[in-house]
C-alpha cells in the first residue's frame, strides 16, 4: 500500500468541503451502523472471513473504512469527493492504517482498479446515490469485473416506502453550522431530491454559503434483485438490518433493506 491517493480516470462535480464537515459532525454514525450490520450478515449467511481484501464503495470520510483495516482486513476506500478523500486520507494516517488502507479518488460508476476482492460493500445508501437505473446497471457490471468467484457484494438500500421519509424539512444548527434540508419524493418518480443549505464555518473560521442537493434512486426492490442477476450475481439475499430475510415483496415494507450476493463464473 502507499500513501498517495490514486486518482484513476475523470471527476464528475462532488460534495465540498461544508459536507464533508456535516458528514464528520452528524452523518457517519448512521453509515458506520449500517455497514457493521452488513458485515453480521454476511457473516452469518455466507460465512465471510474476519480476513479480507475488501473494497468500499463510496466510503466518505472513511469512518468504516479505518475500523476495517484497523480490524485487520486490507482495505481499498474509494470516494469521488475530493474533500472526503482529504479528511479520508486524515484520519487513516493518525493510527498509521495506510499499510492495510489504500485510498482511491474515483467515481464508482467507472470503477477500474488493478485488483479483486472478497468483498465489495456500501452503507449508508449510498448505491442510491446512483442516478439512474441504467448507472447501477454499469456499476453492478464493473463490480463484477473487480470480483472474484465467490465474491460477496454488500450494501443497504433506501426502499421506495424509505424515500417517502425525505418528504420534510429540518433544521440542524451547530456552532460550525446551520443547514435546512427540504426532502421531496413522490411514489413513481425516478429520484428522490433534498436540497441542504445554510451557512457553515472554514478551516479559517469564515462563514461560507452551504448548498448542496442529494438524490436517491427510487428501484422496486425486484427490478434491484433482476439487475444483480443480470450482472452474474447469485444467490441475492434481501434482509432487514437485524439479518431476518425478505422476499421482494415483504422487502417493500421496509425503509431500509440489506442486500448481500455472492459472484458466480460468467458465461464464456
Amino acid at each position: 500500500m502507499n500513501d498517495a491517493t490514486d486518482q484513476p480516470g475523470s471527476e464528475r462535480p462532488s460534495y465540498g468541503s461544508g459536507m464533508s464537515d456535516l458528514y464528520d459532525e452528524r452523518m457517519y454514525q448512521p453509515s458506520l451502523q449500517l455497514g457493521t450490520q452488513l458485515l453480521a450478515i454476511a457473516r452469518a449467511e455466507f460465512n465471510f472471513g474476519d480476513r479480507a481484501r475488501i473494497l468500499e464503495l463510496g466510503a466518505g470520510t472513511g469512518h468504516m473504512a479505518c475500523q476495517l483495516a484497523r480490524d485487520g482486513h486490507e482495505v481499498t476506500a474509494l470516494d469521488r469527493s475530493p474533500s472526503m478523500v482529504e479528511k479520508l486520507l486524515a484520519k487513516a494516517r493518525k493510527p498509521d492504517l495506510l499499510d492495510r488502507l489504500r485510498v482511491v479518488q474515483a467515481d464508482m460508476c467507472e470503477l477500474n482498479l488493478d485488483t479483486t476482492f472478497d468483498l465489495i460493500m456500501a452503507s449508508g445508501n449510498t448505491i442510491n446515490h446512483v442516478a439512474s437505473r441504467q448507472l447501477l446497471d454499469r456499476l453492478l457490471n464493473r463490480a463484477r469485473l473487480h470480483a472474484r468467484n465467490h465474491t460477496l457484494i454488500a450494501f443497504d438500500f433506501n426502499t421506495r416506502l424509505g424515500l417517502e421519509s425525505w418528504n420534510s424539512v429540518s433544521v440542524m444548527d451547530s456552532p460550525n453550522r446551520t443547514v435546512i434540508s427540504k426532502g421531496w419524493y413522490q411514489h413513481g418518480d425516478p429520484l428522490a431530491r433534498m436540497r441542504m443549505t445554510g451557512f457553515s464555518r472554514n478551516a479559517d473560521h469564515a462563514w461560507e454559503r452551504f448548498d448542496e442537493v442529494i438524490t436517491n434512486l427510487a428501484l422496486p426492490c425486484s427490478d434491484l434483485v433482476d439487475l444483480l442477476e443480470h450482472n452474474h450475481w447469485s444467490n441475492v439475499l434481501l434482509a432487514r438490518p437485524d439479518g431476518a430475510h425478505l422476499d421482494t415483496e415483504s422487502a417493500e415494507e421496509q425503509p431500509t433493506i440489506m442486500v448481500v450476493a455472492r459472484a458466480r463464473m460468467a458465461p464464456q
